[in-house]
């Protein structure tokens, strides 16, 4: 069908038609993403993050992501938001909006925006203009919405980054630069900002810094045994590991992803994973080992990292280096949910 065919008056009726279908359909997707939410579905597909899911396998922009989970987040405390949504009262944006001012209060409050607030809130701003709703919310709950990062790539490959610092930060910062200024002499944030980061990869790779490490990096190259303790710190056990309770022992059925499980008594303590080995795992695997056996991905996320024990204590595994891996925060926690309650599918441990 050609539109340039149809009449000013059936154009605008079926466009009319369009933008009701997509009001139903966003509704229907935040629900959908609030299920996958709930679930963590993305973890068991090799995900660190909802977010992540959502960019890199459903293929949104971070800005719509980010305006989707939001939403779909408020619908599960407030449903009725979902009937706004679909009739165009209120539009995500908005709705991301009562989200972002909830964050921005609880810096101030160090609490949450009562659920009754938050309806009020999406009261005032039906129908209303971006601007106006976010200068009603900003005046109802006393905030400012700090303007976001912004990074803007050229064609050298090179970025402008613009952020927006609260004044405790810029005096940290500055405090920072003067006292680095034997190291970092130029008054230049970009090279203050290279040298903190190569520092801290410095730091937490027990002093072996990269090829591209930067000229200020490479003036100081020891990193102290303190700073190494410090990201090889102990964790205390967990109580899986302190054998309070009686838990399950896995056994892995090959490739088809299946938990055989078995009652077993826990023991009491377990023998600590040595410093050393530790440092020796996180310098050669950098990321989130995880993979879902389903698709074969991998998760590769680089934060928040720690050693995880392929085959459990539990289950009579040990810390020698073929049975320890390194796993996300978030996907070493789904894992032991997982083996605790011994239900689902096979971990994606390595083979």
């Amino acid at each position: 069908m050609i539109l340039k065919t149809l009449t000013d008056d059936v154009l605008e009726a079926r466009l009319k038609k369009l933008v009701r279908t997509e009001r139903k359909i966003t509704h229907l997707v935040l629900q959908y993403i609030g299920e996958v939410d709930r679930r963590k579905l993305y973890l068991q597909r090799a995900y660190p993050s909802l977010f992540e899911f959502l960019v890199k396998q459903h293929g949104y922009s971070a800005a719509a992501a980010m305006r989707r989970i939001e939403g779909a987040r408020l619908l599960i405390q407030i449903p009725e938001v979902s009937e706004k949504l679909e009739s165009g009262a209120l539009n995500l944006s908005q709705v991301a909006l009562v989200q972002r001012a909830e964050r921005e209060y609880k810096k101030d409050t160090k609490s949450g925006i009562p659920i009754e607030t938050k309806r009020e809130l999406l009261s005032r701003i039906e129908n209303q203009t971006q601007a106006k709703s976010e200068a009603l919310i900003s005046q109802a709950l006393d905030i400012s919405f700090v303007t976001k990062n912004k990074l803007t790539h050229h064609k050298d490959e090179s970025v402008t980054l613009a952020i927006t610092l609260t004044k405790e930060q810029l005096n940290a910062l500055e405090q920072v630069h003067a006292m680095l200024s034997h190291a970092v002499p130029e008054k230049n944030w970009a090279s203050l900002i290279s040298y903190l980061a190569q520092k801290e990869i410095s730091r937490r790779t027990g002093g072996k810094t990269p090829k591209s490490e930067s000229k200020y990096a490479k003036r100081e190259t020891e990193t102290s045994q303190r700073e190494i303790k410090s990201l090889l710190r102990e964790t205390k056990p967990s109580q899986s590991e302190m054998g309070a309770f009686t838990s399950v022992a896995e056994t892995n059925s090959g490739d088809s992803g299946i938990i055989t499980c078995k009652a077993q008594t826990l023991p009491r303590q377990r023998k600590a994973i040595a410093r050393k080995l530790k440092q020796q795992l996180l310098l050669k695997d950098t990321s989130c080992s995880y993979r879902d056996l389903q698709t074969g991905k991998t998760c590769s996320s680089r934060h928040f990292l720690q050693i995880d024990h392929i085959k459990s204590i539990s289950s009579g595994g040990n810390n020698e280096p073929e049975n320890l891996q390194v796993l996300c925060g978030k996907h070493n926690r789904y894992k032991y949910e997982r083996e605790a309650s011994c239900r689902g599918e096979f971990l994606g441990y390595k083979k």
